[in-house]
């Protein structure tokens, strides 16, 4: 990763620039790959073969510190040391507001705050390793992606579940909002298309009365909206694999390949063999 600083209406960003393909995996990938040997080491080998970059959130990287098992952490080390990386931010909310900000120069969906933290604990003159930032938040001497993370969670519960349980006790509400679920309609017609993905996994939240919007499906929703607006692979959960392929009427090379737990052969063969579209724009 190759990371520029500038300041900006007297805010200091970070630019990052990183090789493609990008991969964000869920949490669920982190711990087969961390506990399978196997699977670890082929999915190094078929990482490596086109030079991808591994993209971190601060959920990522807050799961990640949880991690007591020396086995688990050392394989998630060597995984996080064998690749480039990049820094995402999965509020859509920040991500769109800094897209529609046309003075905004740095990448919307670059987490710039924890690229500046980042640099406080590397040093240029030195090698560097990624796994250090996870010793840093086991040890709890990098908290920023913590409290970031929970902030992130908490302030949708509080503010998004509360609305989207009224809509779905109001008939009207929720009539209207099956039929936008049914259209799958896009404004934008260009990427990134983080505004659409976000309305459009709203309204398919609300139309899915079955759905219990605690703190996990947030974290889901999170790993969704911005990864498979800005990256080329995308691992997901089951049920948002399914709403990225049959809710939202775009493809890649417009957003990303999106894969369930049951597909990860799949995913290791179609990236060997990643070549970069010219169609798409997106870069991180």
């Amino acid at each position: 990763m190759v990371v520029k600083y500038m300041i900006n209406n007297d805010q200091l960003y970070a630019e990052q620039t990183t090789n493609r393909p990008s991969v964000y995996l869920d949490q669920w990938m982190w711990s087969e790959l961390s506990r399978t040997d196997d699977l670890k080491d082929r999915f190094i080998v078929a990482g490596q073969s086109v030079n991808c970059t591994i993209m971190y959130s601060t959920y990522t990287l807050y799961e990640m510190g949880k991690l007591a098992d020396i086995k688990q952490l050392d394989n998630i080390k060597e995984i996080m040391d064998s690749f480039d990386y990049g820094f995402l931010d999965v509020n859509p909310t920040e991500v769109i507001a800094r897209e529609d900000n046309v003075t905004y120069r740095a990448n919307p969906a670059a987490d710039s705050e924890y690229i500046l933290e980042f640099a406080k604990i590397s040093n240029p003159l030195k090698s560097f390793k990624i796994s250090e930032i996870l010793t840093k938040l086991i040890s709890d001497t990098l908290t920023m992606g913590h409290a970031s993370y929970k902030d992130l969670v908490e302030r949708f519960d509080a503010n998004l579940t509360p609305k989207i349980d009224k809509a779905r006790n109001d008939e009207k509400v929720l009539r209207k909002v099956k039929n936008k679920n049914n259209l799958k309609k896009l404004i934008k017609k260009t990427p990134p298309y983080t505004r659409d993905l976000m309305k459009l996994a709203i309204n398919f939240i609300v139309a899915d009365q079955n759905m219990k919007m605690n703190s996990n499906e947030w974290v889901d929703f999170f790993n969704t909206v911005v990864p498979v607006s800005y990256c080329d692979f995308v691992l997901l959960d089951k049920r948002w694999c399914s709403f990225v392929r049959n809710n939202v009427p775009l493809k890649y090379p417009y957003i990303a390949n999106v894969y369930k737990p049951s597909e990860k052969e799949r995913f290791l063969k179609e990236l060997t063999l990643f070549k970069a579209d010219p169609n798409n724009t997106i870069m991180i």
